[in-house]
């Protein structure tokens, strides 16, 4: 028997959203002919639809350069960069979308000039969450919950059905492709006890009306990989629930350390799509953290991180907190043996003056009103 495949035609059509995943749907004509001289011409034609997965992912990255915190986030996102280009990552990305405040849009959009092989496009916040700017108050809308908004709401930019969270701190360590990221539908997860964060637990349980579970596993920061699919269900259930828009329920609920990811996995968990969409590592298997990250300044060991780059890495990613002192010219001399990274200069902001009085103010105002709500 001689089988001949010929391919007919492209589109987007019924297979590939039936697979759940996004991709081209190839129309195919199967033709199988006998090769024996009794029936030698005689063919029977099939025909069959398939889809080709597009095997890339979308990443969301929020950015801000003012601030007491923030003010090496440019350089920080050359090593990020940095590295993505020594493991050739670019071809596991359709996108990287960063969201930045429109008044920091034409200073990164220059910087951003030196990322160019990679597929980064530039939004300003404001072009879909103009609602930050109704809370303009010192003790509203403080930076960590305002970037949590925006990789939620990344689910209604990104165009794969999961998408990477990242931040300017995040390092990537090895080679990988979009199978080690999602296998079967399902994207992995890194896992963490809830009892870590237990008041984040609570907090993001109560405004989805659901037990925080504390003895049970949830999910790390990020980098996360998320399901557009989750997000827009939690999106609905917050706006059902509080009968708002689910941005507003959050930024009103600034006072209590709900965090983006703890509402997502209740939200997933809640609503069966966790294991649905989601795998944990195996015992042994690779992780999107890896166990060496950097969240203090006492963390930070100099013969540690290099080695992260020094010998081949099982996991995929590490993280070295942008707030421990440990700063991007640091990082850049231990890890600049092993890999190419390039820090642009004359990009570090200043502080704004007052920045720390405001933002300890605004934590002293948040800590009073969330008293006040708790024995109120």
């Amino acid at each position: 028997m001689r089988h001949v495949i010929d391919w007919l035609a492209l589109g987007r059509g019924t297979a590939c959203r039936a697979a759940g995943t996004t991709g081209v749907d190839i129309y195919v004509q199967i033709v199988q002919c006998r090769e024996d001289l009794g029936s030698f011409g005689k063919c029977d034609r099939s025909f069959a639809r398939m889809c080709i997965v597009d095997e890339t992912i979308s990443a969301i990255l929020p950015l801000k350069i003012s601030g007491r915190h923030y003010a090496e986030n440019l350089n920080r996102c050359d090593l990020l960069f940095g590295t993505l280009r020594h493991f050739h990552l670019a071809r596991v990305f359709s996108e990287i979308i960063v969201v930045v405040p429109g008044d920091e849009l034409e200073l990164i959009g220059r910087h951003a000039q030196a990322w160019s092989d990679l597929p980064i496009s530039i939004l300003a916040e404001e072009s879909f969450l103009s609602v930050f700017q109704q809370y303009n108050k010192v003790h509203q809308v403080r930076p960590w919950h305002r970037q949590q908004i925006i990789k939620l709401f990344g689910a209604n930019l990104v165009k794969t059905p999961f998408y990477l969270t990242l931040d300017p701190d995040v390092l990537a360590l090895r080679q990988f492709s979009y199978r080690d990221l999602v296998v079967g539908g399902r994207a992995l997860l890194e896992p963490e006890a809830r009892s870590v964060h237990a008041d984040w637990w609570h907090a993001s349980a109560s405004l989805l009306g659901v037990d925080a579970r504390l003895e049970r596993p949830g999910m790390s920061v990020t980098p996360a990989l998320l399901s557009r699919d989750i997000c827009l269900a939690l999106m609905e259930r917050l706006a059902a629930r509080h009968g708002t828009d689910w941005f507003r329920v959050l930024l009103q609920n600034y006072a209590i350390n709900w965090t983006e990811y703890t509402l997502y996995f209740l939200m997933a968990e809640s609503s069966g799509l966790l294991h649905l969409l989601h795998r944990v590592p195996e015992p042994g298997a690779p992780r999107l953290l890896a166990s060496y990250q950097i969240w203090s300044k006492s963390d930070f060991d100099e013969a540690r991180l290099a080695s992260l780059f020094a010998t081949p890495q099982r996991d995929f990613f590490s993280v070295i907190q942008s707030n421990t002192g440990v700063s991007a010219t640091e990082i850049a001399s231990l890890i600049r043996p092993y890999l190419d990274v390039n820090l642009r200069p004359g990009t570090t902001m200043a502080a704004e003056p007052g920045a720390k009085s405001r933002e300890l103010a605004g934590a002293a105002i948040r800590k009073v009103i969330g008293s006040l709500r708790r024995f109120g």
